[in-house]
């Protein structure tokens, strides 16, 4: 799995170790569990953390790591690993590697070589005290997440932020509230149940159909957003049959991308079956990026058609190395769809669709850092009963708030 792109290697390059130790304040270790697989999140906090960052991360865009930051963090001339960085600039950090326990060793004893003192994870988390329910789901959610916002996400629920939301709404609730607190009550749960979708998709992720004609590059564009050769790449047309699913990151965020077959009349049982798969999994997606070639005119086509009739659909002209092809303005218009123009096989416009495909997801929502996001269905289930109690006997929804926080006894 790889975790950024286009990452140079650096070479010639050697910290100072002994400058780094001068800082006694640092104190860093593993939040994540030991284990192959997935990812690991490193947190490192205190005084020295930029000058810790200065000497141990290079970033691949050149720079001081601040915000989020893809690079390599080095041991010497050595790339240990190729990692994420978050920084905010308040004496904190988090580094995003590889799972398993080689790279967690390694990145380990690199810190402690420079000058962090290692600690247990429970001495770096603020535990979600008040509510033990949310945190054991924020714990199993950090144990399998595969992308870093995802692991951003379920570090910042078990600090606490959609506990002590809660139990604030609780707390007023069991005081009898007049009508003018108990609608202000139920604007609370009303904003926690608006941003469910962004925190629920990082345990159900969304999925990405790739449809559209045969040979119009679908797997070679599904390929290039996974990073890899994993789908059927073939120039003969009609060579996916089936539907062929991999879970992905995009910018950080994870999603499941399917590639289907080519959409288009056939006499081909096989082919034809395909194409049902296909206008089928359509109706599931969360979104569809229903590729074309888009180096030639683009002829009517009622299966097309159908698939831009349905939210979540972005049009994408592929193989615009071979040439410009229709208008993608006009297109937009005619089919009221977002376009993009597109080359697969090169890599030219894959940022602006990643762009397009996460304002289109529940992705859009919050950072993941800001607001307190319920994240899973029992906890939307609560909110749901709370609310349907607040405004008529507000006492009654002490009992799903207590069992969002503490679960069932």
């Amino acid at each position: 799995m790889s975790i950024g792109t286009s990452l140079c290697a650096a070479s010639g390059w050697w910290p100072d170790f002994e400058h780094l130790m001068d800082d006694r304040a640092l104190i860093g270790g593993c939040l994540t569990a030991p284990g192959e697989g997935g990812l690991h999140v490193f947190r490192v906090r205190g005084q020295g953390v930029d000058r810790l960052l200065d000497h141990v991360f290079r970033p691949a865009t050149g720079g001081r790591a601040s915000g989020l930051r893809y690079g390599h963090l080095m041991d010497g001339d050595r790339v240990v690993d190729e990692v994420v960085v978050v920084h905010g600039g308040n004496g904190e950090a988090e580094i995003s590697t590889h799972g398993g326990d080689g790279v967690r060793a390694a990145v380990t004893s690199l810190l402690e070589r420079s000058g962090v003192t290692v600690v247990e994870a429970g001495g770096l988390l603020v535990e979600d005290r008040p509510g033990p329910a949310i945190g054991a789901e924020a714990r199993d959610g950090l144990s399998r997440a595969r992308c870093v916002q995802g692991l951003l996400f379920y570090l910042a629920a078990l600090e606490g932020g959609l506990a002590a939301e809660v139990s604030a709404v609780r707390d007023v609730v069991s005081r009898d509230p007049d009508a003018a607190i108990r609608t202000s009550l139920v604007r609370r749960i009303d904003a926690l149940l608006g941003r469910a979708p962004f925190g629920c998709a990082f345990g159900a992720p969304p999925v990405i159909l790739v449809a559209g004609p045969p040979n119009a590059g679908k797997s070679t564009l599904a390929n290039r957003l996974i990073g890899r050769d994993r789908c059927i790449v073939n120039p003969e047309p009609g060579t996916t049959r089936d539907l062929v699913g991999e879970d992905l990151g995009l910018d950080g965020y994870p999603f499941r991308i399917v590639d289907s077959a080519g959409v288009r009349d056939t006499d081909d049982p096989v082919e034809a079956a395909g194409v049902q798969r296909t206008l089928a999994a359509g109706v599931d997606a969360d979104l569809i990026l229903l590729v074309v070639d888009g180096s030639v005119s683009l002829p009517a086509d009622p299966h097309l058609e159908r698939l831009t009739a349905r939210p979540g659909v972005i049009l994408v002209l592929n193989k615009q190395d071979l040439g410009a092809g229709p208008d993608p303005d006009g297109l937009a218009r005619r089919l009221r769809c977002p376009v993009v123009r597109v080359s697969a096989l090169e890599g030219f416009g894959a940022d602006v669709l990643v762009g397009e495909a996460l304002f289109r997801s529940p992705f859009r929502g919050p950072a993941t850092r800001d607001f307190p996001c319920p994240f899973t269905e029992r906890q939307l289930r609560c909110l749901q009963a709370a609310r349907r109690a607040v405004r008529d006997d507000p006492g009654a929804a002490s009992g799903p708030l207590t069992e969002m926080l503490e679960g069932v006894s």
